[in-house]
């Protein structure tokens, strides 16, 4: 169970397997471990499959600082150039969608493939970038796609 420090955190993740990448993001109220650990079985005999938790999940701490998509793209882009080599299909569930689609846009050389699941483009919240406390600065763009027009 390797530990991984990314800004002031120490994130935790699991690796399995052998072969081209595949890295799972989980999303919120969960972990890597329950979200994903019923599958890793179908995919580690020819895949090395990649579990990050992001801060506050599984045993990767929690400083306290605001939860945002930045931080969570960092701490699976670090994640991912530590555990596995050459770009990895990515795939992301929930809030893990959100933090694999911000990944492929500013790391692409990690992705080969990205596999978003019940992810989601928009949100009510202010345009801050931060995913649950309010009042968070970011530089990840916030789309809104419930409009019907481009953006």
């Amino acid at each position: 169970m390797p530990f991984l420090p990314v800004r002031d955190t120490d994130v935790h993740y699991e690796a399995e397997g052998q072969g081209p990448g595949l890295v799972l993001v989980h999303g919120t109220g969960g972990d890597a471990d329950k979200v994903f650990g019923n599958v890793v079985h179908h995919f580690s005999a020819t895949r090395t499959v990649v579990r990050p938790n992001f801060s506050g999940s599984g045993q990767t701490t929690d400083d306290g600082t605001e939860l945002t998509v930045d931080l969570i793209t960092d701490q699976v882009a670090a994640v991912t150039r530590q555990a596995v080599r050459g770009p990895v299909d990515l795939l992301g569930f929930s809030l893990g969608a959100v933090a694999a689609a911000a990944v492929a846009a500013t790391h692409p050389e990690l992705v080969r493939r990205l596999i978003l699941v019940g992810g989601w483009a928009h949100s009510t919240a202010p345009a801050t970038g931060s995913t649950s406390r309010p009042g968070a600065s970011s530089s990840t763009p916030t789309v809104n796609c419930s409009s019907g027009s481009p953006p």
